[in-house]
């Protein structure tokens, strides 16, 4: 009897140290941050983590299909230039020459590559 005692007295708390890491991890990661980093934080200083995930703002994510508008006058690889306030939908999102790029019709009807950070989901 005492041994199934302290067998979930073990599981119990083992199930709330675990809930000290997910908990911050889980909302970090809605944020679109890194789950293992809040969760392994989360462990060790809890109370100051919980605050830093839920004090932090969303990551802007961009995917295929969304409106964007250009946020500054932007020059694409091919000479084309798109002007600041570009309103597009996203054809696709990829990495190009190592920084994330989101692929968007310009005014002409072509399809030009396009830094992430450069457009705003509209």
């Amino acid at each position: 009897m005492q041994v199934v005692i302290g067998l979930v007295v073990v599981v119990m708390v083992v199930g709330v140290i675990w809930l000290l890491g997910w908990i911050p991890g889980s909302i970090a990661a809605r944020k679109g941050r890194s789950f293992w980093v809040f969760f392994v934080f989360g462990l060790l200083f809890f109370l100051p983590t919980l605050i830093v995930a839920l004090c932090l703002r969303g990551s802007v994510g961009v995917r295929e299909g969304d409106l964007v508008k250009v946020g500054g006058k932007v020059t694409c690889a091919d000479g084309t230039t798109i002007a600041s306030g570009w309103t597009s939908k996203v054809v696709d999102v990829n990495v190009v020459r190592g920084a994330p790029a989101v692929q968007i019709t310009g005014p002409s009807g072509s399809l030009h590559w396009v830094m992430k950070s450069k457009v705003r989901p509209v």
